[in-house]
């Protein structure tokens, strides 16, 4: 029968689809269905039924103490063409009747009776043990049926116990994997948030370190900017100070000279210039081969408020550069400006033309 069917079977005789769909689970590692433990319980169920119907057939056969009874052989009595029953005996009767013409009867006598009492006596007997046999087979018969309905209806609660347990185990075992599984994913999504977590703090960190080195060049920078700044201002001082140096160097020698000069010009007796009225004059302060002396000396000048201006020209080969002033157009304003010019401590010549 299908209910004995071996699940490995040979190739010659493969499994149901509903066997090799289950091994195929089991090698998958896939947990039975509620649908697959139904119809394996109903299978464990349609076996027990028959287990338990075979055993109710074949235990009173097999384990019957009292062996059945059965009704005694009636006599037969062969005589030479006719065969003969005792009298009173159903089979007798008939044979009788059948054997005797229209116009004969049959004559009982008293022994005839008493063996046909005795007879219907062990008919009585024999129908008597037949009925208490067959009640004993019907409630034998009830007693199985009873037992078989007691099996069938443990089996059946064995069945659903099973069915349940196996439908409760599968649900914890779904509720514990979609647990795992929301695990799993909780741990997932963590470890994802966690290494963002971390490469954004590791790309801030490398934005920090490379704000912090941009401004560490920067610093750098401005500090080699000052230094050079600081070392241009230092050489530029220097360097005017050095100037100023020269310069003052050369006005206390133009200073010097102008009193040498004015001291050798004050020892000669005074030269008086004969001028007209009117004319075209000028006044001249010297004529310098330096320039140095002739910024002085154009400086002194301006200070004074008293107009001045160059004039180069060649002297002996030298080429040397003349500080004068004016035209004037009379001897008045001429002397005038001289004496302003004297009053400097500077030489004067004044020429006409």
């Amino acid at each position: 029968m299908a209910i004995f069917t071996n699940r490995n079977s040979s190739p010659q005789n493969p499994a149901p689809a509903e066997g090799a769909a289950d091994k195929g689970r089991a090698q998958a590692g896939l947990v039975p269905s509620a649908e697959d433990l139904r119809r394996r319980a109903r299978h464990r169920l349609i076996g027990s039924a028959v287990l338990v119907v075979a055993a109710v057939i074949l235990f009173p056969l097999i384990f019957d103490s009292e062996p059945r009874t059965v009704s005694p052989t009636i006599p037969i009595v062969m005589d030479d063409r006719i065969d003969t029953v005792p009298t009173g005996s159903p089979a007798a009767r008939v044979d009788v009747q059948k054997s005797l013409a229209d116009n004969e009867e049959i004559v009982a006598d008293a022994g005839n009776a008493q063996a046909g009492e005795i007879a219907a006596s062990g008919d009585s007997a024999r129908d008597a043990e037949a009925a208490r046999v067959a009640e004993r087979d019907a409630a034998a018969e009830k007693e199985a049926e009873a037992r078989r309905k007691a099996e069938e209806e443990r089996a059946a609660r064995q069945a659903e116990d099973e069915r349940k347990a196996a439908d409760k185990k599968a649900q914890e075992r779904r509720l514990a994997e979609q647990k795992a599984a929301e695990k799993r994913a909780a741990d997932r999504k963590a470890a994802e948030e966690k290494a963002a977590a971390a490469r954004l703090a590791e790309q801030k960190a490398a934005e920090e370190r490379a704000v912090e080195q941009r401004a560490a060049r920067e610093a750098e920078a401005e500090k080699q900017r000052a230094l050079a700044e600081q070392k241009a201002r230092e050489a530029e001082q220097r360097k005017l100070a050095e100037q100023k140096a020269k310069e003052a160097e050369q006005r206390k020698l133009a200073e010097q000279k102008a009193r040498e000069d004015a001291q050798k010009t004050a020892e000669k007796p005074a030269v008086t210039y004969d001028f007209p009225e009117k004319g075209r004059f000028v006044v001249q302060v010297g004529a310098f081969v330096e320039e140095a002396r002739v910024a002085e000396t154009r400086r002194k000048l301006s200070a004074a408020g008293i107009n001045n201006f160059t004039q180069k020209v060649k002297i002996g080969g030298k080429e040397v550069t003349r500080v004068r002033m004016g035209p004037f157009t009379s001897r008045k304003e001429m002397e005038r400006v001289a004496a302003k010019v004297k009053a400097l401590g500077l030489p004067v010549s004044m020429y006409s033309y």
